[in-house]
């Protein structure tokens, strides 16, 4: 996630199901979508983020954002 001072983050809703990760929440504009989006591909596991439609009515003066990464959260399947 980009330094504290970069955005400001407000999650509203985080799940993580296996290697699958949903996000949705608030920033304060839409270039902190871009930076947030930025910083979570580096942690991606395939590199990818992608940008889906957010349930979110946002605040005046934030934009919502929802996005989907899969993360290597090095967990083993059983057999």
């Amino acid at each position: 996630v980009p330094a504290k001072n970069a955005i400001t983050l407000n999650v509203r809703q985080l799940a993580i199901q296996e290697d699958s990760v949903h996000i949705e929440g608030t920033v304060a504009s839409p270039r902190e979508v871009t930076l947030l989006q930025q910083a979570l591909s580096q942690v991606s596991s395939n590199g990818r983020v992608d940008q889906t439609p957010s349930r979110i009515v946002a605040p005046p003066g934030s934009t919502p954002f929802s996005f989907n990464l899969r993360m290597d959260r090095g967990l083993k399947a059983e057999k």
